[in-house]
């Protein structure tokens, strides 16, 4: 298995922030004055044993969601062209005690950019749109937009020298807003909902800010260390702010594979990482991000926001795909993966080593499974 060949990353390396936080802790209502910790739990980013099937992968699971205090959380499989497995685990409101399911909705964070990336490359097969064109001509309040693209918008790689280095970089991303408007004269909103929202019937999914929103079954979300609700941000943009579930989100990853919205030569140089200008490859693709893992294609996105993490891997040459989302961050906080590397997360290192490079075996993609 790949882990043996990668050295455990301490918690104290990879807890750089991609965004700042700021918890404050909060007592209780009533008339206890004992403090409500909002601390993130220390969790050890360790290489969980490989589940031989899928019990022994739920029960980590669980095993995980406790470890990082996370009080509810919902995930998927899907393999072939079919969803496999999906589950809900502890609460997605604990005081309301409703559990968590695969069709409780999240805050989906920065997996809002995969949806973006299809509907900008939408707009591209349409001839509409040129990824090499400078932002400048759609308007982007940038210093330098004259030598930004619309490819280095959406590959983070506009910082600095354009093209010749890779930057995380949410606000920048949800510039393409921009982009997106000026070329079709619709808000991302309105694209989102009228090429994959609706033709896809994902019933949980919708902008935060929408109208919709207020009729889905969302979780509530906690601080880190899950004593204590905490508000979510009410924003939405092409970076961030989507809401959807584990269900609907695995039916849109297939919709992807079957090649629904995005032709195959599209849907290759969306999974194809960015070159930079002096020839380095960098960990970042059209709206996602691209590894090679001992001789395996793994693309890939995390969110992290307040209140809500989430994860996407699609493993392209096992046609398995794995969705997992959480009501507190705890899935995303510990792990650095703005930086590009899949492996520096425990959770993700886990369904890679039990389902893709290891020996667990999963159902026929004609059996489902749900809990």
């Amino acid at each position: 298995m790949f882990v043996s060949r990668i050295k455990l990353i301490s918690l104290g390396t990879i807890a750089f922030g991609l965004l700042v936080f700021l918890v404050a802790c909060k007592k209780d209502s009533g008339n206890s004055s004992a403090p409500v910790n909002c601390n993130a739990p220390r969790v050890s980013n360790t290489n969980y044993a490989p589940a031989s099937n899928l019990g022994e992968f739920e029960a980590q699971l669980e095993s995980i969601r406790n470890e990082f205090r996370i009080p509810g959380m919902s995930a998927a499989i899907a393999k072939g062209r079919n969803l496999i497995w999906a589950k809900g685990f502890g609460f997605a409101n604990v005081q309301q005690q409703s559990e968590a399911s695969p069709d409780t909705s999240f805050r989906i964070a920065s997996l809002t950019k995969t949806f973006a990336s299809t509907i900008i490359m939408q707009l591209l097969e349409r001839g509409l749109l040129d990824l090499d064109t400078p932002v400048s001509e759609f308007g982007v309040p940038l210093e330098n937009a004259g030598n930004i693209t619309v490819r280095h918008l959406l590959t983070h790689t506009s910082e600095g020298v354009p093209g010749e280095s890779y930057h995380y970089n949410g606000s920048r991303f949800a510039l393409l807003d921009y982009v997106v408007e000026s070329v079709s004269g619709k808000s991302f909103a309105q694209l989102l909902r009228e090429e994959i929202i609706d033709p896809l019937q994902l019933t949980q999914t919708a902008p935060c800010t929408s109208p919709e929103a207020n009729n889905l079954d969302l979780a509530q979300g906690y601080c880190p260390s899950g004593e204590a609700t905490l508000p979510y941000i009410n924003s939405f943009s092409c970076a961030a702010g989507l809401i959807s579930s584990v269900r609907d989100y695995i039916k849109y990853s297939l919709a992807l594979d079957a090649y629904t919205f995005l032709n195959p030569v599209t849907m290759e140089e969306v999974f194809t990482p960015m070159i930079s200008n002096d020839g380095e490859v960098l960990p970042y693709g059209l709206g996602w991000f691209v590894q090679t893992i001992d001789g395996q294609k793994i693309v890939w996105h995390y969110g992290w926001w307040d209140a809500t993490s989430t994860l996407i891997i699609k493993a392209l040459d096992k046609e398995l795909a794995f969705v997992i989302m959480a009501n507190t961050d705890m899935l995303s906080r510990p792990f650095g993966l703005g930086g590009g590397d899949i492996t520096t997360s425990s959770v993700a290192r886990y369904f890679l080593n039990s389902f893709v490079f290891g020996e667990g075996e999963l159902p026929d993609d004609s059996e489902y499974y749900s809990y």
